[in-house]
């Protein structure tokens, strides 16, 4: 009896599949019967044994086990046990003789090093993603969000069981099965503890970075939340018992991403034209071509691992080389839900992890097997990129003959040189009879392809071809050169000027990047400061699609931070405060993104209670800005709301761990006017605010009008110039207090003189002989007496030099086509410098 019980449990163990659940129950239970048999016939040791595989298996049922593989191995060593026993009683053998099995624990091997990285650098952008939708789904029920976060924390999930990375996949996992526990029972969706989950990883992967063995930061809060959630969706019966989701679809913590079939045909049936399809909602954006991109590169580098591995088939760095490519394909194509390619990665990963760990022993055919997969990869992504896509059958019969060889079994597979399986690139009759349907799932829209550069070679280039414009315009402006009357040679002179200026607009576009990044991290900020701020805030996203110079957005960062939390904190009121004025008790933030003449805007829009001109105003008479005998009413709103970025200035009745030190606007200042940017203030009493940022496409060039002082040159930004005219002596005026003025357009505006400013023995002293530009700055006019515009010119801006000391009202110089050096005017420092030069 105990023999035939101990064959049936050898022979049930072989064929158990980890997502079997049926098998796993089925197992567990010849388990118990076997330790029911044991009972007084003196083999203690050996009913233990079966006790505890027996509890092993509904650990495994009830989703409680992080290592599969150590558990199974230890199943697998009571069954060896008990075929030890059973030959030792046949024998006559006493049974205190045969060994009790070694414990090999669950303790996970060393982390590969490489995998490590590679995921850690892949995560930030997944976890931002995830984020943004979480934010979403907790305002918005959405099937297709609810889908991507699902599987965004799926794939982390199998991330971490290959990475053997227990605590991260256990917190997984529990957050995986509350989405489905409040999906399947209509629950909101749990934003909170999925937002937490989210956090912790990112904690996570900071530690790993450093350190790969750092023990996992303290994670029994986020997993308790996520279990009391559990808890509490499945009622006060089931508040003592483990919650399990368990079901023929469910899969356990520690397994791969995608499952491998239970049962795999040798000769796959079906129509034989049928081709593999993706899913018809797959978005073609940045994502997918990077994707794409990347996953051309670590196919290349796991052929060329392959090719070396024909020398040397036991090498196990060549193996790890494979096997990190295929997973790395896997991890990101789960993330955008491309299912063929998930599932043809996963079944070539499945088998290079069995040669890894020694269970089979690579050969000829399984590398052949390996690089006919590298070719079907191709191919999929060819689908995506637009190329035709293989046959399902060709398909299905690739992935079986890749599981065949996962257990060792002998497989055939076409020769080097030949035609690949699931090529179906060359026509034939039976291609042609295809039907209209499949003709049209092929033909897709090609993706734009990409390639990955070093940021400091792409910084060169747009630096030389800068040069190349200065160059050209020496060249232009040469004396000799303009001495030279013939047509032939003007033409191509202005062939040659108008191909650099396409070239300068394109090196230019390379440094160019979306704001989504930057646009998805202010979601997250605003949850929480309206969450710590006891308030209800809706975030809206609008244009984050708008490219920008990398270095302005890298910089810009640091300024919506500042702005966003003042909008939550002191712009949006409470929710009781909003009903008592008529207004819904959810307030909206909006930052929007588009473009406007030659520079990009960034809105930041609230629909609160607006500045208060009134205290602003207070709070300047008791710092001393304004004197009380002036008239208040005659100063516009734009000055008075621009005295909020004054550095202390604050009009917060208290002070908050969030806002209210009169710091942080004074920084937003600061750097925005350090990109040559410009902000604006709109504000409604009891309407909202609107903060407008105004800032240059790039950092590296200036559209500029040429200046002439005396000798001197100077670049004035073409966007700061209203106008510019010849004076008559009836438009000049002096006015008590405040200087010369001119009379533009029904308005009198203060000159300031350029070589009074620069301190320049120079230039004309009569304003009816010169010129006077009209700038404007942040919301603020003013003429600038010059002797002579000499014309506009796109210039390339160069930093001053450690040797020279900064120079207030100016943000750098320019080389001019003559050679000279000219300073570039920044209007706002300038129109400060001026008023401090017109006082001495």
């Amino acid at each position: 009896m105990i023999d035939t019980q101990v064959q049936k449990l050898a022979k049930a163990a072989a064929m158990v599949d980890p997502m079997d659940l049926p098998g796993l129950i089925a197992l567990g239970e010849m388990f118990t019967e076997l330790c029911a048999m044991l009972e007084d016939q003196g083999l203690e040791p050996l009913s233990e044994r079966a006790k505890e595989s027996s509890e092993l298996l509904e650990k495994i049922v009830m989703h409680e086990i992080s290592d599969l593989e150590a558990t199974f191995a230890e199943i697998n060593k009571s069954i060896e046990y008990a075929q030890e026993i059973v030959s030792a009683l046949a024998d006559g053998t006493p049974i205190d003789q045969v060994p009790l099995p070694s414990s090999g624990g669950s303790a996970s091997g060393a982390i590969d090093q490489d995998l490590l990285d590679s995921w850690i650098s892949g995560c930030g952008d997944i976890l931002e993603e995830l984020e943004v939708l979480t934010i979403g789904l907790e305002s918005e029920a959405n099937d297709e969000a609810l889908g991507e976060v699902r599987r965004g924390i799926h794939t982390l999930k199998g991330e971490c069981g290959v990475l053997s990375l227990g605590a991260a996949q256990k917190v997984c996992h529990e957050a995986e099965t509350l989405i489905d526990e409040c999906s399947s029972s209509g629950a909101p969706f749990p934003a909170n503890e999925i937002l937490a989950v989210l956090d912790w990883i990112k904690s996570y992967t900071k530690v790993l970075s450093t350190n790969a063995a750092a023990e996992p930061p303290a994670y029994e809060e986020v997993l308790g939340a996520l279990t009391q959630k559990l808890t509490s969706l499945n009622g006060a019966s089931n508040a003592g018992e483990p919650v399990s989701n368990a079901g023929p679809n469910r899969d356990a913590p520690g397994e791969q991403v995608v499952p491998e079939p239970a049962d795999e045909s040798p000769a796959p049936q079906g129509d034989p034209n049928e081709v593999v399809q993706f899913p018809e909602s797959l978005e073609r954006d940045e994502n997918l071509t990077d994707f794409l991109t990347e996953a051309r590169e670590h196919i290349a580098g796991g052929e060329e691992a392959v090719l070396s591995l024909e020398s040397d088939l036991g090498n196990l760095e060549l193996i790890n080389t494979v096997f990190r490519s295929f997973h790395t394909i896997k991890g990101v194509a789960g993330f955008m839900n491309l299912t063929p390619i998930v599932h043809a990665a996963h079944n070539a990963e499945y088998l290079l992890d069995e040669a890894r760990k020694q269970t089979i022993a690579l050969n000829s055919s399984y590398l052949d097997l390996i690089l006919e997969s590298c070719d079907m990869m191709s191919q999929l992504l060819g689908v995506l990129e637009g190329g035709p896509a293989p046959k399902k059958m060709a398909f299905d019969r690739h992935i079986a003959q890749l599981q065949r060889a996962s257990k060792g079994e002998r497989v055939e597979t076409h020769k080097r040189g030949s035609a690949p399986v699931q090529s179906s690139a060359s026509p034939s009759k039976s291609d042609a009879a295809q039907p209209a349907a499949e003709a049209n799932a092929t033909k897709k829209k090609p993706a734009d392809a990409s390639v990955k550069v070093n940021t400091g070679r792409l910084d060169n280039l747009v630096t030389m071809v800068g040069e190349l414009v200065i160059a050209q315009q020496m060249v232009i402006q040469d004396p000799s050169v303009k001495l030279i009357d013939d047509q032939r040679f003007q033409r191509n002179m202005s062939q040659a000027a108008k191909i650099i200026r396409d070239l300068q607009e394109v090196a230019m576009s390379l440094r160019m990047v979306t704001l989504k990044g930057t646009f998805q991290k202010m979601a997250r900020l605003v949850r929480d400061v309206s969450a710590k701020a006891n308030k209800s805030v809706q975030f809206v996203m609008e244009g984050e699609d708008t490219e920008l110079d990398r270095t302005v957005v890298e910089e810009i960062g640091d300024p919506l931070v500042h702005m966003i939390r003042n909008s939550c904190d002191h712009g949006i009121e409470s929710a009781e405060d909003r009903v008592k004025v008529g207004k819904p008790p959810m307030g909206t933030l909006t930052l929007r993104a588009y473009h406007q003449g030659g520079s990009i805007i960034i809105e930041i829009q609230d629909d609160g209670k607006g500045l208060d001109r009134e205290r602003i105003l207070a709070k300047a008479i008791e710092k001393g800005i304004y004197t009380p005998e002036r008239d208040l009413k005659e100063i516009p709103d734009s000055e008075v709301f621009n005295l909020i970025m004054l550095p202390g200035f604050s009009t917060a009745p208290k002070v908050t761990d969030i806002s209210g030190r009169g710091v942080g606007m004074d920084v937003v200042r600061r750097n925005i006017e350090a990109l040559r940017g410009k902000i604006e203030i709109h504000s409604v009493a009891g309407k909202g605010s609107t903060f407008k940022l105004s800032l240059p496409l790039t950092m590296a060039i200036i559209d500029g009008m040429i200046v002439r002082v005396g000798t001197q040159r100077y670049v004035v930004p073409t966007l700061a110039i209203e106008q510019s005219f010849r004076p008559t002596p009836d438009q000049i005026h002096t006015v008590a207090g405040q200087g010369e003025m001119a009379l533009v357009r029904g308005s009198l505006l203060p000159i300031y003189r350029l070589n009074r400013i620069f301190d320049l023995n120079e230039g004309t002293t009569d304003v009816c002989e010169g010129l006077l530009i009209v700038l404007e700055s942040n919301g603020t006019r003013c003429c600038m007496l010059i002797d002579e515009i000499i014309g506009q010119q796109q210039v390339v801006i160069k930093r001053l030099g450690q040797g020279i000391e900064p120079l207030r009202g100016t943000s750098g110089g320019a080389i001019l086509g003559d050679g000279r050096v000219a300073l570039i005017i920044d209007v706002s420092g300038l129109l400060s410098e001026a008023t401090q030069s017109e006082t001495k």
